[in-house]
């Protein structure tokens, strides 16, 4: 009898972790969809198998003549595996500009702590909320303006704690999360809204440069 209980709870405790598995892939792109028509980007995901998408979920559409991608990825191995979903968008032309741009926390102190020298724009209020790093300070820095700061600025206030990074030619926004989360979602349009800008601001750069 012993047993047999044993095994029940073993089955009822694999079928209850498949029926959140499932839902959370409903979950993620219902989002995901919901999401995609916002930034007018196409949703490509692979209808479900019993229940579940074989491929990771993304989006993507050309937006004023750049390609803009909605994407996941992981980082770590086994319990120190993290999930994140991210924004790209391609700058054109390349810029050169190289910068990571991210709230100041434990992580930047530990950064600053190895020697790691930020940026800053004289904006004390920005200066105390971002981190920023680039490999053309004076040229980045002044392509900060007050309109951006502004919106960087009260994008954090709403929520929005991620990266945004230039390298490679690639502008991103990560977050830690997963697109089931409405609230990770939610901050994706502003983010949306200020890698437009950057990417303005870099191909001004550029051309400048």
């Amino acid at each position: 009898m012993k047993g047999l209980l044993v095994a029940f709870g073993v089955v009822g405790f694999v079928a209850l972790m498949i029926w959140l598995g499932v839902v959370q892939a409903r979950r993620t792109r219902d989002n995901l969809s919901r999401l995609a028509a916002k930034l007018g980007l196409k949703l490509e995901m692979a209808e479900p198998t019993l229940g579940f998408s074989l491929s990771a979920p993304r989006a993507e559409g050309v937006i004023d003549g750049r390609l803009l991608e909605l994407y996941t990825f992981t980082r770590g191995e086994g319990k120190s595996r993290t999930h994140w979903c991210a924004l790209r968008l391609r700058p054109e032309p390349a810029t050169g500009v190289e910068f990571d741009l991210s709230p100041q926390g434990l992580g930047s102190r530990v950064l600053e702590w190895f020697g790691v020298k930020e940026i800053t724009v004289g904006n004390r209020g920005f200066d105390d909320a971002f981190f920023v790093r680039t490999n053309q300070p004076d040229l980045f820095g002044a392509a900060l303006v007050p309109d951006l700061q502004d919106k960087l600025l009260a994008a954090q206030r709403a929520g929005v704690r991620g990266t945004f990074k230039l390298e490679q030619g690639a502008l991103t926004y990560a977050e830690q999360g997963s697109f089931a989360s409405e609230a990770v979602c939610a901050h994706f349009e502003p983010a949306a809204e200020i890698l437009r800008d950057l990417a303005d601001v870099t191909e001004a750069c550029a051309r400048t440069g």
